[in-house]
C-alpha cells in the first residue's frame, strides 16, 4: 500500500481547469451589458410626410470617455403597427465628448409607402457605432463600440413644399 494520493478523476480535472476560465469570462461579460454610461440615441424632433421623415437625433454620451460617432445603422418603422418603411445608415466622424449631447439631422426617404397615412408615429431602431478617442483598446476588444438603440416619437406633419 502506497501513501501516494490517488490522482483526481478526469472530470474533476476538467472542472478544476475550466472553472477559473468560466469565472473570468463572466467577469468580462459584466462590462458588456447595457448600463447608464453607454451612449444613447433619442429623437429630439421629427417631421413626417407621405414620402420621408426628417429626424433630429440627440446622441448623448453619459460616460467618462470622449467618443467619436462613426456610423448609425437604422431601421425606420411608421404608424401604430410599426410597419417598416426604410433602412439605411449614416457614416462620418462626429465628436461626442464625455458627458455631452450632440444633435444630428437625418432625412430618411421611405422605400415603402406607409400603411397608416394619417399616423405621425415613428419608430427608430438600430446600432450606434463609436470609437474611443482616449485609445482604450479594451472597448473594441469587448465590442463596446456598438450600442443598440430603439426609440419612437410622434412627429409633426411636414408642411407641403418644406425642406427642413
Amino acid at each position: 500500500m502506497s501513501n501516494r494520493p490517488e490522482p483526481p478523476a478526469p472530470r474533476d480535472v476538467a472542472w478544476m481547469t475550466s472553472a477559473p476560465i468560466l469565472a473570468s469570462a463572466l467577469l468580462l461579460l459584466g462590462g458588456c451589458v447595457a448600463n447608464s454610461s453607454n451612449p444613447r440615441v433619442l429623437i429630439g424632433g421629427a417631421t413626417v410626410s407621405q414620402h420621408d421623415a426628417a429626424l433630429d437625433l440627440d446622441l448623448s454620451n453619459p460616460g467618462g470617455r470622449d467618443l467619436v460617432v462613426t456610423a448609425i445603422e437604422y431601421q425606420l418603422a411608421h404608424g401604430e403597427m410599426a410597419f417598416p418603411v426604410a433602412e439605411g445608415s449614416w457614416t462620418g466622424d462626429m465628436s461626442l465628448p464625455a458627458g455631452e449631447t450632440r444633435r444630428l439631422a437625418l432625412r430618411i426617404p421611405f422605400t415603402i409607402e406607409p400603411m397608416e397615412a394619417d399616423s405621425r408615429r415613428l419608430h427608430l431602431s438600430g446600432t450606434l457605432r463609436t470609437k474611443d478617442r482616449t485609445g482604450y483598446l479594451g472597448l473594441k476588444f469587448m465590442d463596446l463600440t456598438a450600442t443598440p438603440f430603439q426609440t419612437e416619437v410622434d412627429a409633426s406633419p411636414q408642411a407641403v413644399g418644406s425642406n427642413p
